[in-house]
């Protein structure tokens, strides 16, 4: 179709003058609830079991796999958790970036889930269920977010949207006991790409080095990007200059741009030198932005109600709408 309605359990909604499309899953996560909280469906008053806000992060933090003996199977409520993850993941990944780091926390689990995830993914798709029709929104024409760039730092205010043009961002979390990094990738006003991994197995671990883990997510992160430029320039799109990755960690952002600012991380340098030399081919440019206005700060950590809603409304270019 020219102008397809639907595609891969996405629900597609273009504007009347064609200058915006909306993708949205409401279908999927109507599914998710008919199978893992058909309560919601059938009374007016919430399952008791059901969890919200602290409480709900406290217990998906709580969460511990334990993995199965010789011999051991999967208990009725563990193979439950596993299906109504799944059914989570689905939807989280396609345009509810909010819920990542609480499907991680059960994905983190999912070989052999304990009883008591079984009311986290239920309350976990039970606070899907009240933003169902939620979406991301992309624009053929943005006026240009304010950038002001002065000696390798960004001033920026997530309040003002994203650009139209290609950009990612990273971010990293070495709270105990788990490592995380987080990618977020947007273009034409709404996030393209998020995603919130455990990167234990891939840095020492015994170090917790907040550096090291910024760092590999602003390497995983140019990775997507080079295939990002390859795949619009490949749709006819041009690139007059690098595509900005931004990063709150101003150790990471300097030692791509300049190894010498490394100092006693040199020997991790090896990991950073392909994203080192796409910064010398001027293929990005790896900026450092303030905590509290990067766009994959809250794709690996909880964060308060209002800056949680500001970042989702980046990511889904809810912002360009106040602006209009």
């Amino acid at each position: 179709e020219v102008d397809p309605t639907a595609f891969a359990g996405m629900k597609i909604v273009e504007s009347s003058d064609k200058g915006t499309r909306t993708i949205s899953q409401p279908q999927k996560i109507l599914d998710a609830v008919r199978a893992h909280v058909p309560e919601l469906l059938d009374s007016k008053v919430p399952p008791p079991d059901l969890l919200k806000g602290k409480a709900l992060n406290d217990a998906l933090d709580a969460l511990v796999l334990t993995p199965l003996a010789a011999g051991q199977k999967v208990t009725r409520a563990g193979k439950a958790v596993q299906k109504g993850t799944g059914s989570a993941k689905y939807y989280e990944q396609g345009t509810h970036p909010e819920d990542s780091v609480r499907v991680h926390r059960l994905s983190s689990v999912m070989s052999n889930p304990p009883d008591t995830a079984l009311p986290c993914v239920r309350s976990v798709i039970a606070e899907a269920y009240q933003r169902m029709h939620a979406g991301i929104t992309y624009r053929a024409d943005i006026t240009p977010p304010e950038r002001t760039v002065v000696d390798g730092r960004v001033t920026m205010s997530l309040a003002d949207g994203a650009p139209s043009e290609l950009e990612g961002a990273a971010d990293a979390s070495t709270a105990f006991p788990r490592l995380l990094y987080s990618m977020h990738v947007t273009h034409a006003g709404g996030v393209v790409l998020h995603k919130c991994k455990k990167i234990g197995t891939k840095i020492d671990q015994t170090a917790k080095d907040i550096y090291e883990a910024e760092l590999f997510g602003t390497i995983a992160v140019s990775q997507e990007i080079v295939f990002g430029r390859l795949f619009l320039r490949a749709m006819g799109e041009s690139f007059d200059g690098p595509t900005r990755i931004l990063t709150d960690s101003l150790s990471g952002a300097r030692v791509v741009n300049c190894a010498k600012s490394a100092g006693r991380s040199r020997p991790f340098l090896w990991r950073c030198a392909v994203v080192q030399e796409l910064a010398q081919q001027r293929i990005i440019e790896v900026l450092h932005v303030k905590e509290e206005q990067n766009p994959a700060d809250y794709l690996t950590k909880y964060l308060d109600r209002a800056k949680t809603k500001l970042s989702a409304d980046y990511s889904r270019g809810v912002a360009h709408e106040t602006k209009t």
